[in-house]
């Protein structure tokens, strides 16, 4: 039995990792996208804000709550329906007759 309904736990996310590999020529290490999909997400957008200075930005920020899990990292990168999002502070796992995990994404836009 699944703890959560496919009606509000439907979405699938794609969690983008980057492993670092051996420096290359120019002594940066090399970079490699590893992508991780995970499905029965919920994804209910939590609020934005603008912020004027020498360019407008506004930022979007999500709660998204799912099965447990301990592959999503402080600081990752979410791709959802056709934008990439970062992993806005640490995930919290919960224990008990539910468990799941929760996150935060942010969406910056200029």
């Amino acid at each position: 039995m699944m703890w959560f309904d496919e009606q509000i736990h439907g979405e699938e996310i794609t969690v983008r990792q980057i492993t670092s590999g051996k420096p290359d020529a120019n002594g940066r290490a090399t970079e490699t996208p590893v992508d991780h999909v995970l499905s029965g997400f919920s994804v209910v957008p939590v609020g934005s804000e603008e912020s004027v200075g020498n360019e407008k930005v506004i930022t979007s920020r999500y709660r998204v709550s799912g099965p447990s899990t301990d592959l999503v990292r402080a600081h990752d990168r979410v791709l959802w329906r056709g934008d990439e999002y970062k992993v806005d502070g640490h995930p919290r796992s919960f224990y008990g007759a539910f468990p799941h995990t929760e996150f935060f994404l942010q969406l910056d836009r200029g």
